[in-house]
């Protein structure tokens, strides 16, 4: 208002001031309109549906992982040892580990790598050109060592990282740092991985050691800066630093430093991890095999790995790595043998699997680095990619190329009556001529290309599952049907992950109800084995140590206990979980066992309106099989996910319903919650919370719309308060009225009852009744009363 007020009421636009006067009678007023309309539902919103109090609730959550916002209420986000399969949530199986204490990783380590040492912090030490191009960690052999053929190590490298040498050493003196060079080698630039993995140093010849002595291993590179990393603990000065890095001339130690290193006695325990596969050989004795490196293991009666001998008493050593193993049974053999492929310079090996009286035979001439059994043939490729069948396991076939040999063969499978063969570059199918192998030569036809997509872990994992064809690619999993159609089925492919926080998907295997996959994660992120069920993915065991290596999984039914059991591996050593092959609902069987505690990650929930805060009020759950001081059952929330995680209220060990409220003030667009399952620190491993109902209770609180109503008298003869008359008509007032209700930009509007206070408002409905007082020629005379509401904008 620029001046004394005119009249009772104006409203201003374009800088043009226009009063009017209040009717006596009519409604004048205001009340503040909730956009909700009155009812309450759960499910998917839109903004055309609000819902004055929400109640979100996940009360089945078998739909899975892999849902980052709550549209689909049976879908969680992740999950670390929960199961969700059966509806309900429970703990996920206990991890039983062959040897429970791993020899060849020392106690620092394995805390660091457990996220249970207190100072450290894994991190990665720069191995290059523009630092330290050689750095050393050490390790002591442990009781009953004699013998090294591996070393394992966490490394990180980009394509520009140049040769890089592994040197064993002895000890300086005193620990004061590598002494004399004992051996060489060099890594693989296949195994390397721009966000790390666990690789392997084949030394080229076993090194004899002393329990008991200190030795050291160093990582040589002298790549450009940032190229190759070698990943260790960043110690506190309590801590056991072991490393030195080299200056030009002399070891220097590096006391911030712990380097993480993997070493076996492959005399006393495998030295890499296991590979599994399920048979029976001339003994007839079904048993569950696996092998590592230049052995063979069967596994015994008390489930622990044991090296198959040479039928003289002797653990058999093959004089190359295992590739790959498969049984095959020719039609003139009275049992299965086991064929090992030993790579691409050593013959094949033949296995008779007969425990106590051992015999092993050469395939002569014959190479192979991957194994499969179709059609009743045995069929093996080599590096040349040249593949080739026999009836006999003896006399091959013709051979032929599956492309080219920029890429070896990875996997073979038979699948849909014909042999699928897995490279990084491609899947091809292999046919051939009726009469093969005695005549005739096979053909082997790109259908896939996955050229540009090339990648070392490319068909690492290749099985058929329910009738399709499942395979990794880089780092996700493909199905493909036998009608053509390629999809992926990820388990991770809906959530918003960083590609170093993503997992390789290294095996899997096909049970009964599911399908079984192992996700090696990057040091520094924990593995763990998925199971795919009715076509949604479930994390149920998380392995303890963080980037684990996990690189086979098998499901057995029942031969070593009373239940059956899926066995991988978590780094070198064998490991198991109770596992009903029957069921979904595990708490079913009594005799299973849970793991300590575990955590899952519902989605985020914003009731399908982002830009709507809400007033989070509170959590409600259904639980059981909890008490007091045993198993218990904890919720966090979270607003963003920078935030920490926050406890909602305390522990719950109560069976029934139980409410956790938020603290005051707890407003935001968006909430995620985490439910902590326990058995408790004095809890049986049989017990474990079970949780039916998880109900998110909020207020959603969008700004209120304000309307006024108002009643103006437009008359003939209109006066100002002080007194002198309206220059206008009755008809020019009404035009002004129409022009402000027709305005598209909001009308500046000030009420009587204020000097200072405004509103920006637009007219939304308008009416009006008149009233004629005086009829003369040309010039009648009377009142307008008119009736708006006023919707107020800001």
């Amino acid at each position: 208002m620029t001046g004394p007020r005119v009249r009772d009421e104006s409203f201003e636009l374009g800088g043009v001031e226009y009063w009017f006067e209040l009717a006596e009678k009519g409604g004048q007023g205001f009340s503040s309109a909730d956009p909700w309309p009155a009812k309450s539902s759960t499910g998917s919103r839109v903004y055309a549906d609000y819902d004055p109090l929400s109640a979100v609730a996940f009360v089945d959550l078998s739909g899975g992982m892999g849902q980052e916002k709550a549209t689909d209420p049976t879908r969680y986000f992740d999950a670390e040892n929960v199961d969700a399969r059966g509806g309900r949530l429970i703990l996920g199986p206990a991890s039983h580990l062959i040897p429970v204490t791993p020899a060849g990783l020392e106690s620092h380590a394995t805390d660091l790598l457990s996220d249970t040492f207190t100072y450290d912090a894994l991190d990665w030490k720069s191995v290059d050109s523009s630092g330290a191009p050689k750095v050393a960690g050490s390790f002591v052999a442990y009781t009953g060592m004699t013998s090294l053929e591996r070393i394992w190590l966490p490394i990180r490298a980009t394509v520009a990282a140049t040769t890089i040498t592994i040197g064993l050493y002895n000890d300086g003196g005193g620990g004061t740092g590598p002494g004399t060079q004992i051996t060489t080698t060099t890594l693989s630039r296949d195994a390397l991985r721009y966000h790390g993995a666990w690789v392997e140093a084949i030394l080229s010849a076993p090194v004899t050691l002393t329990a008991g002595a200190l030795y050291w291993v160093s990582v040589e590179h002298s790549g450009p800066a940032d190229s190759l990393a070698w990943a260790g603990g960043y110690v506190h000065p309590n801590s056991a630093a072991n490393a030195f890095t080299y200056n030009g001339a002399a070891w220097v130690a590096d006391s911030d430093w712990y380097m993480l290193l993997w070493i076996e006695d492959p005399l006393l325990t495998p030295d890499g991890p296991l590979h599994y596969l399920l048979g029976a050989g001339e003994d007839a004795i079904v048993r569950l095999w696996a092998f590592s490196g230049r052995r063979l293991y069967y596994f015994a009666a008390d489930s622990t790995p044991t090296g198959a001998e040479d039928g003289g008493g002797n653990i058999y050593k093959t004089t190359a790595d295992i590739c790959a193993a498969t049984w095959f049974r020719a039609v003139s053999d009275s049992h299965a043998y086991l064929y090992l492929a030993l790579g691409d310079a050593t013959d094949l090996l033949k296995f008779d699997a007969n425990i106590g009286a051992e015999q092993w035979a050469v395939v002569t001439d014959i190479q192979a680095r991957a194994l499969a059994v179709h059609d009743n043939m045995l069929w093996r490729a080599d590096e040349r990619n040249q593949i080739s069948g026999s009836l006999d396991g003896a006399a091959f076939g013709s051979a032929i190329g599956a492309g080219d040999r920029t890429y070896p063969v990875v996997k073979m499978l038979s699948w849909n009556g014909a042999l699928y063969i897995g490279k990084a570059d491609g899947l091809y199918k292999v046919t051939y001529p009726d009469g093969y192998p005695t005549t005739g030569t096979p053909v082997a036809t790109k259908i896939i290309d996955f050229a540009a997509q090339a990648d070392h872990n490319n068909f690492s994992l290749m099985l058929e599952h329910q009738g399709d064809l499942v395979f990794s690619i880089g780092q996700g999993i493909l199905k493909y049907t036998g009608s053509a159609v390629l999809t992926p089925i990820s388990p991770d492919t809906g959530l918003d992950l960083a590609a170093g926080a993503r997992s390789l998907y290294r095996a899997g295997f096909s049970s009964l109800n599911a399908l079984w996959v192992v996700a090696e994660a990057p040091p520094g992120e924990h593995s763990s084995l998925l199971t795919y069920v009715d076509y949604h993915w479930h994390p149920l065991i998380t392995v303890p140590r963080t980037g684990d290596i996990i690189r086979s999984v098998w499901v057995e039914p029942g031969l070593y206990g009373d239940a059956p059991r899926v066995w991988f591996g978590a780094g070198l050593q064998a490991a198991y979980a109770l596992m009903p092959t029957t069921t979904q609902r595990r708490w079913l069987w009594s005799d299973m066992d849970y793991a300590y505690n575990g955590t899952i990650d519902l989605p985020w929930v914003d009731g399908n309106l982002r830009t709507i805060d809400k007033d989070w009020v509170q959590v409600e759950l259904d639980v059981d099989s909890v008490s007091i001081p045993l198993a218990y059952v904890v919720v966090y929330w979270r607003p963003d996910e920078d935030t920490e995680w926050e406890q909602l209220g305390a522990p719950i060990q109560t069976t029934g319903i139980s409410i956790c409220a938020f603290p005051a003030a707890s407003f935001g667009a968006k909430a995620q919650l985490r439910i902590l399952l326990s058995r408790g620190p004095f809890g049986t491993s049989a017990a474990t919370p079970h949780v039916h109902a998880v109900v998110l209770k909020y207020l959603e609180r969008p700004s209120p719309y304000q309307i006024f109503t108002r009643s103006y008298l437009l008359q003939s003869d209109a006066t100002t308060r002080a007194g002198l008359p309206v220059p206008l008509s009755l008809e020019q007032q009404i035009q002004q009225l129409e022009t402000l209700r027709a305005s598209k930009e909001p009308l500046t509007w000030l009420p009587w009852w204020s000097n200072a206070t405004t509103y920006q408002v637009h007219i939304v409905q308008y009416n009006a009744s008149e009233q004629r007082t005086l009829t003369r020629p040309g010039s009648d005379a009377g009142s307008v009363v008119v009736s708006l509401r006023l919707l107020v904008v800001g």
